[in-house]
């Protein structure tokens, strides 16, 4: 079913890029660990999911952006190889989101709804990498 993602990474193997826009049928990302070629995700308004998987042993991501994902608790956020990193409120799991995890970051923009909040994430990255409010 394309609808919520499962059976993708059968239908799609070798998908690049992936951007999901305002699917609410979508309850877990689990399906992306299946697209073993993916590089960027880009993902926007998925109301209802609430737990990110872990995405470390997808080597070759670079890209992740992540916004309006209002339910999201879960973030485990450890990856090697990732170089861009995008983040729009609402998201509260973050604490994880820092440079010790993120090794060869290159770029990381925020936008957490306000400049202290933003500022607190970039804060960790500054001086690391080229930072930015989204």
């Amino acid at each position: 079913n394309l609808k919520d993602g499962t059976h993708l990474g059968f239908k799609a193997p070798n998908l690049r890029n992936i951007d999901i826009y305002r699917s609410p049928k979508i309850l877990n990302l689990n399906f992306l660990l299946d697209l073993k070629e993916l590089r960027c995700i880009y993902l926007d308004g998925l109301s209802n999911v609430e737990e990110m998987p872990d995405l470390s042993s997808l080597h070759s991501l670079t890209c992740m952006s992540f916004a309006n994902m209002k339910r999201l608790q879960s973030f485990p956020l450890y990856h090697e190889n990732l170089k861009n990193l995008y983040l729009q409120s609402p998201l509260d799991s973050l604490n994880n989101v820092i440079p010790e995890n993120l090794p060869n970051l290159k770029r990381i923009s925020v936008n957490l709804g306000s400049d202290k909040k933003s500022e607190m994430i970039l804060d960790r990255f500054k001086g690391i990498c080229e930072v930015g409010i989204w």
